[in-house]
């Protein structure tokens, strides 16, 4: 079984202690482009100070043993897997640099094992990246990007670095997480008999065009209080209640369980909702009147429960998803019992990259409420108004290098 983690702390917050068991997936590629940002982050850290430009090529090689980087991991391959992280990196060098230059001794990816019930913490031994096999039974564990101890004022500052994709810029998201990292090093310190007046926690977002800062401070009042969260939840888990709490905390990049297909609260919404699909008993749906088809509005209550559960649905449906198609590529499509077959068909579609060039093609065939980032041929065609139009500005567009063809497949059941 797999034991609690920062990466849990949403849950657990939420009310949702079950003991998921061990993932067996790889991790999301999300998960790992957020990985390689925080190599690049844990660098600059490291190597604050130094005047060497981490594009050179030869910069990785010569700091690699002052890095400490992990076996198997090649000092280039954020780089090379990620190339869109090396402009952000440098978009945002600087202003990170003044945050880790203020004379503060900074320790980074911290190994930490946590007992909520005795307010005990220890700085683990790892083997790893996340190995946290030595840790003990009702121990919680997490690892913080960089921490800054400072006796003299009794504080101490949390740096979490984040690298993010979509919607996952919103700082509202990692409160959990903030919370479960404070108490972790307030219980650090108090075993280092220093009681820390305060704890300034920094989310760093690293972005395209710079780097933003998100502090949050916690006083003494504020900690006691988290701590009191967190041995609560952690004194349930320990009598064994370990209840599977669907709601907005469920999301698949955090949680192996919607992943996996192992949570049983998933399991059980899926299931419900699906005996209103495929029969016609009396048996009610978990999402009221949302698959009989037959529209109308949901009562106040209705809706409140279907908006707690809407989002460990949308998961189940995406991994399904996921997990069909891999299924029909891999079998060369599925005969379902009419005889008819799921499968995807692949056709090229044309993507425009708009240069200097093009908008001045553009400009020059009088399309200039067409330049835009995201310009497609459905947008040449209504500002150009005919076929003949748009032939001629893609042909204009191709010449100058901001057409290309892009792969795109389409799953669906086809009749026989």
């Amino acid at each position: 079984m797999s034991r609690i983690t920062g990466s849990a702390a949403q849950r657990v917050k939420a009310g949702c202690l079950f003991n998921l068991p061990a993932s067996k997936t790889p991790p999301l590629e999300i998960m790992e482009r957020g990985t390689a940002g925080h190599l690049l982050s844990e660098g600059l850290v490291k190597l604050v100070g130094c005047d060497d430009a981490i594009d050179d090529p030869a910069f990785w090689p010569r700091h690699s043993r002052r890095l400490r980087l992990e076996d198997g991991i090649q000092p280039h391959a954020p780089l090379e897997r990620f190339p869109d992280l090396l402009p952000i990196f440098l978009a945002c060098q600087d202003q990170a640099a003044e945050i880790f230059c203020e004379g503060s001794v900074w320790e980074t990816e911290t190994p930490l094992a946590w007992n909520p019930i005795t307010k005990k913490a220890r700085r683990l031994k790892s083997d790893g990246h996340r190995d946290y096999s030595r840790a003990k039974k009702g121990e919680w564990c997490t690892t913080l990007d960089a921490l800054s101890l400072l006796p003299a004022s009794a504080s101490a500052v949390i740096v979490d670095h984040k690298w993010p994709s979509g919607d996952h810029i919103d700082p509202a998201r990692y409160e959990a997480t903030q919370e479960f990292h404070a108490s972790a090093v307030d219980a650090l310190t108090r075993a280092g008999d220093l009681n820390l007046a305060e704890i300034t926690y920094l989310l760093l977002f690293w972005l395209p065009d710079g780097l933003r800062v998100v502090e949050t401070v916690y006083d003494r009042g504020d900690l006691d209080r988290i701590a009191d969260q967190w041995r609560q939840a952690a004194q349930r888990q320990r009598l064994g209640d370990t209840v599977a709490t669907p709601g907005q905390h469920c999301k698949s990049s955090y949680c192996s369980g919607l992943r996996e297909g192992t949570c049983p609260a998933v399991q059980d919404i899926g299931a419900a909702a699906l005996v209103k699909i495929t029969a016609t008993g009396a048996r009610r749906p978990a999402l009221p009147r949302i698959f009989d088809g037959g529209g109308g509005e949901l009562t106040t209550a209705q809706a409140a429960e279907t908006a707690a559960l809407l989002p460990a649905l949308k998961s189940l449906v995406a991994n399904a998803d996921a997990a069909t198609r891999r299924a029909a590529d891999a079998a060369g499509g599925l005969t379902l019992a009419d005889g008819s077959v799921y499968s995807g068909r692949t056709h090229h579609s044309q993507k425009i990259t708009l240069n200097d060039a093009g908008i001045a093609a553009l400009r020059a065939l009088g399309a200039e409420g067409a330049v835009s980032p995201a310009t497609t041929k459905a947008a040449l065609r209504r500002t150009l108004g005919s076929k003949e139009g748009l032939e001629q500005a893609m042909a204009a567009l191709d010449g100058a290098g901001c057409v290309t063809s892009v792969p795109v497949t389409k799953y669906e059941i086809r009749k026989p």
